[in-house]
């Protein structure tokens, strides 16, 4: 099966960068599930068994965040997909981005990942959250 990115190229249209979600987003629901599993050798009841399983489809639930979300910068548009079931998909033409932000905290700065903000011709700031190594991403647009 074709990503969306290649199903969508059209004619004389190649892609020039792949982007990547960060795997800091594992984080939060490995720590919780580690801790979900620590209380329940503990045995300490139904708390943990049930943090358990909220971790456990949170953790889920980031997999298939990352493994579904499509990045690219083509020679003539930023494409941006997102989800299985319910898509959301983010198309620009390089000639109607007229500035992205980088939003990045501390954290985001230590390991190379944050939020870029296309904004172009009748678009007010659309957000791609969680982008590995953004800087190069957000250069590759602005020299296209």
């Amino acid at each position: 099966m074709a990503s969306y990115v290649e199903s969508s190229l059209t004619t004389g249209e190649k892609v020039e960068q792949r982007a990547q979600i960060t795997k800091v987003i594992y984080v939060r629901p490995v720590f919780w599930l580690v801790v979900a599993v620590l209380f329940c050798l503990g045995g300490l009841g139904i708390v943990p068994v049930a943090l358990f399983i909220v971790t456990a489809i949170s953790l889920i639930r980031t997999f298939l965040v990352v493994s579904t979300t499509e990045l690219a910068v083509t020679n003539k548009r930023v494409l941006a997909k997102f989800g299985i079931i319910k898509r959301s998909t983010i198309e620009l033409n390089l000639t109607s981005v007229e500035s992205v932000n980088l939003e990045q905290g501390i954290l985001g700065r230590v390991l190379n990942y944050g939020s870029l903000v296309f904004n172009g011709t009748g678009s007010s700031g659309v957000p791609v959250p969680y982008i590995s190594h953004p800087l190069e991403f957000k250069k590759l647009v602005l020299e296209k």
